[in-house]
C-alpha cells in the first residue's frame, strides 16, 4: 500500500454522470484518496470519476498558485461517517504526472 499524505485538494465526483459538489481530500496517494464528504448515495464498489484540482508549484508574488485539473477513474472501496475511500483505477499520463509531482513535493516537506 502506498503512503498516504495529508493533502486537502478540491475534488468533485461523477457518479453515474451526476456530479457532486466540490469536497476536500483528507489524504491522497498514487493509488487513491479519502474524500471528506457525506457518504450517502455512494455505494462501496461503485465506479466514480474523480475531478481533482492539483496545485502545481509556488505562485508568483501576488498571484494564486497555478493549478491543474485532472480526471481519474476510481472505485469506492470504503465508506465511513466522515467520507469515502477511493482506489484509483485508471489515469492518463498527465494525471499520473500531476499526482507524482504533488506527492513528491508534499512528501519532501513533511
Amino acid at each position: 500500500m502506498a503512503k498516504r499524505l495529508p493533502v486537502p485538494l478540491d475534488i468533485c465526483l461523477g457518479v453515474q454522470s451526476v456530479y457532486t459538489p466540490v469536497w476536500k481530500t483528507r489524504d491522497i496517494s498514487i493509488q487513491g484518496a479519502f474524500v471528506a464528504m457525506p457518504p450517502d448515495g455512494v455505494d462501496v464498489g461503485a465506479p466514480v470519476e474523480a475531478i481533482v484540482t492539483i496545485k502545481n508549484g509556488a505562485p508568483a508574488v501576488g498571484e494564486p498558485p497555478p493549478t491543474e485539473v485532472v480526471q481519474i477513474a476510481a472505485r469506492v472501496v470504503r465508506r465511513s461517517e466522515d467520507g469515502i475511500g477511493l482506489a484509483f483505477t485508471d489515469y492518463d499520463s498527465r494525471a499520473y504526472s500531476a499526482l507524482v509531482n504533488l506527492i513528491y513535493r508534499t512528501g519532501n516537506t513533511q
